[in-house]
């Protein structure tokens, strides 16, 4: 049997000479324009690749930039942050794709449609096309923002959720010795639920912007076409311009169809992209070229004063002096104050009253990005990265090598067997694959290839055994001595009113 096309070709192409040769030209214009589409389809998603990973790794490195030193100060966990980041990418993929792929064409495609009404139809009907467009817009840009704050809601819970299991799978032991694994998955169920219900909302949301929407477009055009075909009826105006009226108006309607969908696919994106973008720290020139002097220096106290916000002082007019490679130690009850005063001397808080001088330089003048280089903070728990041991212990600012590294590991005893140890170790998050001390004599070791002028230690050798911590001091004794001056040991009241070093 014979499709009736095949029947009918030959004579089609001896009725028309030349036909077969345009025939194969449009078939190979056709396979051309398929494979081009293709070819654009590649094109479009290697730059959205290249605009997304540039992107997402300057808002990274703006991001930690900022927030690393506040979690630094504030002890908060960066469990939220985590998630956000490793979100990024994904939701800028999304916005990306929505607005430069279909956001954009759309608009463009709506101008020139109401470029060719305005120009065919009466202006009357152009003037109320633009005003359906309008109310329609002003429907999307509300119903977005409502979306976008039920949207900010549930990435709120989705962060402490975020945190809640991050804390759980890092310190499982904390959970199941305590024999608590069942109400923190009570937690868990808790947050999981208050995300579903926040989401439910957000859906709920944009199901009522749709409807909206529809309704003012369905309403708009309905009235728009009815004057339209009242105006055929008492002839003033032609039939053929109320079929381009009408074919124009649904090519400039119906793309706006889709930016419903466009808000309901980037609309939480844009507002977790939007939540880190306010996190991230604008890049700053570094003006001061404050260069601390070759050696150890002096640490020197004036008066200082300190408060949490509107709290009581903590840090009362405490002055003294630390001479330039001494070895002196702050000793006093617990809750007196002498973290906060150890925060202070190292100008990670800024004093409510008073100055500390480094030498010859007053923190308060030195921006605290470049504080570290006059004198180094070192925290009791200390939190190693989850690489290996030759990575934390040849951490900057030290300038051992590994010859060292091991040499000062070997003097301070690391394992109580005396073996060497391997610096190819992993030694897990925080540390967990080595004991307290273990890390404590890592740091130790670290240290004593810091080369800043002055060290802080907020009770970095609590977790040694005697004999150990009297290793410790010796080793940072000799090694922080300027010009043979002695070692000493100094002992302070609690930071109460009047107290001093001395």
């Amino acid at each position: 049997m014979q499709l009736p096309i095949f029947s009918s070709l030959p004579s089609i192409c001896s009725a028309k000479p030349g036909i077969i040769p345009r025939l194969i030209c449009i078939l190979l214009l056709f396979a051309l324009a398929t494979g081009v589409t293709g070819a654009l389809a590649g094109v479009r998603h290697h730059a959205t690749t290249r605009i997304v990973e540039a992107l997402a790794g300057h808002i990274t490195v703006a991001t930690l930039r900022g927030q690393v030193p506040r979690l630094a100060n504030t002890g908060d966990d960066g469990g939220p942050l985590f998630g956000q980041i490793e979100r990024l990418p994904y939701n800028l993929q999304l916005l990306i794709d929505g607005i430069l792929w279909q956001v954009v064409p759309l608009a463009v495609q709506m101008i020139i449609s109401l470029c060719v009404i305005t120009a065919l139809v009466p202006w009357p009907y152009a003037l109320a096309i633009g005003l359906i467009i309008s109310a329609y817009m002003a429907a999307s840009i509300i119903g977005a923002d409502r979306y976008h704050e039920q949207a900010e809601a549930t990435n709120e819970t989705a962060g402490r959720l975020t945190a809640l299991v991050g804390d759980i799978l890092r310190y499982p032991s904390r959970a199941a010795f305590n024999g608590n694994v069942p109400g923190e998955l009570t937690s868990v169920v808790h947050l999981s639920n208050r995300r579903l219900r926040e989401a439910s909302r957000g859906a709920r949301s944009l199901v009522t912007m749709t409807i909206v929407q529809s309704s003012l477009l369905v309403l708009g055009l309905a009235a728009l076409l009815v004057l339209a075909a009242l105006d055929v009826l008492q002839h003033r105006l032609s039939l053929g311009d109320f079929v381009l009226l009408h074919a124009f108006i649904l090519r400039l309607t119906l793309p706006l169809g889709g930016f419903g969908f466009l808000v309901h696919q980037a609309g939480r994106s844009y507002a977790q992209t939007r939540d880190i973008l306010l996190l991230r720290e604008p890049v700053r020139l570094e003006t001061s070229s404050s260069v601390p002097r070759p050696g150890p220096a002096a640490v020197h106290l004036e008066g200082l004063s300190f408060r949490y916000g509107d709290g009581p002082l903590i840090i009362k007019k405490v002055s003294g002096s630390i001479v330039a490679g001494g070895l002196t130690v702050l000793v006093g009850p617990n809750g007196s104050g002498k973290s906060t005063l150890a925060r202070l001397m190292a100008g990670l808080l800024d004093p409510t009253e008073g100055r500390v001088w480094v030498g010859q330089e007053c923190l308060s003048n030195i921006s605290p990005e470049l504080r570290h280089r006059h004198i180094l903070y070192v925290p009791q728990q200390i939190g190693l990265f989850n690489r290996p041991l030759r990575d934390n212990g040849l951490y900057p600012p030290t300038r051992l090598d590994d010859a060292q590294l091991l040499d000062r590991l070997q003097a301070l005893r690391f394992y109580a067997d005396e073996r060497v140890p391997d610096l190819d170790l992993t030694v897990g998050d925080r540390g967990q694959a080595l004991s307290g001390g273990q890390i404590q004599k890592l740091e130790i070791a670290r240290l004593t290839g810091v080369e800043t002028p002055a060290i802080i230690l907020d009770e970095t050798s609590s977790d040694l055994d005697p004999a150990s911590e009297l290793a410790v001091i010796e080793m940072l004794r000799v090694n922080r001595r300027a010009n043979g001056t002695p070692y000493r040991r100094a002992k302070g009241t609690p930071f109460q009113d009047g107290a001093r070093l001395i």
